[in-house]
């Protein structure tokens, strides 16, 4: 009897085999073989050989990670297939093997038509990990440029435009090959196929530029040229400005034909300028694409001149300004020590500007006798004293700066700490806890037993005594006894106290309540 595992090929990691016997009719019993990858690679071919007295020969071979074939049993106990008998090993090979991310097809990528003098290039960039691919559309003619080159990508939804170059003759972008076999590009996943968009390609002569500038220009604007192409073939970028450092709801580049006035280029919404190209034609004029031009044009509209640098009160409100896109993480304090938190919040004030709230605060439940918070250069915009936090206000101007209410402009905020110890949190919860139960029994407590209860805090709890705890204490205790205070300052020098000077023992304790009694 013929026995599979007897011939069991030897496999290595990720590779398997598997046997199914079956009976044809009126033969022997037969065994269906295959050999198959599943190490998570992608192969171009597997191959499944036999090996006999006589040498090794191919049984099959398959293209991808999958091979089978048939063995069948013969009367000698053995088993054949096809021409090779008594086989006496079986063995799998698998070629081509690499990971699914680069195992993408790169000829997938080039377009199915390209105009004429238009070429498409795929160039695997051998980035050592998954397959990454640089493509580009590109004019290999004698045009010079083109008002807008694009590569648009196949996806499963349909189309999708992933790169664009306006004013020039190429276009590239860079393809990453995903475990699904096919191209990405950033977020954009599924990529089957590219096409390559060629918008106003022109080839063109010397032109007379000065022919059809404007003689002059309103104050405070420009209007600004460059050659793409320097030479006797060229296109020129025109741009219209605002050189007073306005701001204008729309700016637009116009051109004046036989036919009327055509817009090249226009800018929306907080913009400073535009810029649109014209080319120069084969018959020395330029043209807007489509008519000679016999002269240039810029329009401005809805502008202001100057910002408010101390705030936004002056600031036309029929203006859009980008008084909603300051950054809140460029102004925040760095480098704070543990126990330490710096925290912005934006304010719903319902207003077109951005306006938030900026807090200095400790975490590890100190509070202190001082906290700022300040701008660059040290100027203070809140303090709060007695506290564990200080915050204050900033807006957003017009300008895309922050500002504080007084004026100056926010670039950095830095928060300063002064006089922070865990104790006086816990003398002031413990100071007016007292204070509120010895006014309810003023009647039957005297002041000397208020200030004994608090000396004896201070003495469980091994403080150092200054003058910076007596203050605190006094300011705390609205009923402290007077004589107690001046007491306690006497006895931070008195010469009983023990070796680790400034701190209070029981000696020292019992000799101030005797005194205060």
């Amino acid at each position: 009897m013929c026995k599979i595992d007897d011939i069991e090929p030897d496999l290595q990691a990720g590779q398997f085999f598997d046997s199914t016997p079956f009976a044809p009719t009126g033969k022997c019993i037969s065994t269906n073989i295959r050999c198959f990858q599943q190490a998570g690679l992608i192969c171009t071919s597997a191959t499944i050989s036999s090996v006999t007295a006589s040498g090794s020969t191919v049984i099959a071979t398959m293209s991808g990670n999958t091979v089978e074939a048939r063995l069948d049993c013969e009367k000698d106990g053995m088993f054949s297939s096809g021409t090779a008998t008594k086989i006496t090993q079986l063995a799998c090979e698998f070629t081509g093997c690499v990971p699914p991310c680069q195992a993408c097809d790169i000829s997938s990528l080039t377009p199915a038509a390209l105009p004429t003098g238009a070429v498409f290039t795929a160039v695997d960039q051998g980035s050592g990990g998954c397959q990454l691919v640089r493509v580009t559309c590109k004019r290999d003619d004698t045009i010079t440029t083109c008002d807008s080159v694009s590569i648009i990508a196949t996806i499963p939804s349909g189309s999708l435009q992933i790169g664009t170059v306006s004013n020039y003759d190429s276009v590239s972008v860079n393809l990453v090959c995903a475990e699904d076999r096919l191209y990405t590009f950033e977020a954009q996943t599924g990529i089957s196929g590219l096409a390559c968009n060629y918008v106003n390609c022109y080839s063109c002569k010397t032109c007379d530029l000065t022919a059809i500038t404007p003689a002059s220009m309103p104050p405070g604007t420009a209007m600004e040229f460059e050659d793409r192409m320097p030479g006797a073939c060229k296109r020129t970028l025109v741009t219209c400005k605002r050189t007073d450092g306005g701001i204008c709801n729309s700016v637009t580049v116009q051109a004046i034909t036989a036919g009327g006035t055509t817009e090249i280029a226009s800018a929306d919404n907080d913009v400073s300028e535009a810029t649109g190209g014209i080319n120069c034609n084969d018959d020395g004029f330029y043209t807007d694409g489509t008519d000679r031009i016999t002269g240039l044009n810029c329009v401005f509209d809805g502008c202001i001149s100057e910002f408010n640098r101390t705030g936004r009160d002056l600031l036309r409100p029929s203006l859009k300004f980008p008084c909603v896109r300051c950054d809140l993480n460029a102004i925040a304090a760095t480098g704070l020590p543990a126990g330490r938190e710096y925290q912005s919040q934006v304010m719903p004030t319902g207003g077109d500007c951005l306006t938030a709230v900026v807090a200095c605060s400790t975490t590890d439940g100190t509070f202190c006798r001082q906290i700022d918070i300040n701008t660059q250069g040290g100027v203070l915009i809140n303090s709060n004293t007695k506290s564990n936090a200080a915050g204050g206000v900033v807006s957003c101007a017009a300008d895309g700066m922050f500002y504080t209410a007084t004026g100056p402009e926010v670039t950095t905020l830095s928060c300063v700490y002064n006089g922070c110890k865990s104790e006086y949190q816990t003398m002031f919860r413990n100071s007016f806890t007292k204070v509120s139960y010895y006014q309810n029994r003023a009647n039957n407590v005297t002041y000397q037993h208020l200030c004994q209860q608090d000396f004896h805090h201070l003495e469980q709890s091994s403080l150092p005594i200054c003058d910076t705890h007596i203050n605190i204490l006094e300011d705390a205790l609205g009923l402290f006894h007077r004589k107690s205070i001046i007491q306690l300052r006497l006895y931070r020098h008195h010469a009983h106290f023990p070796s680790k000077k400034g701190h209070f023992s029981p000696n020292s304790y019992r000799s101030l309540v005797f005194r205060n009694q």
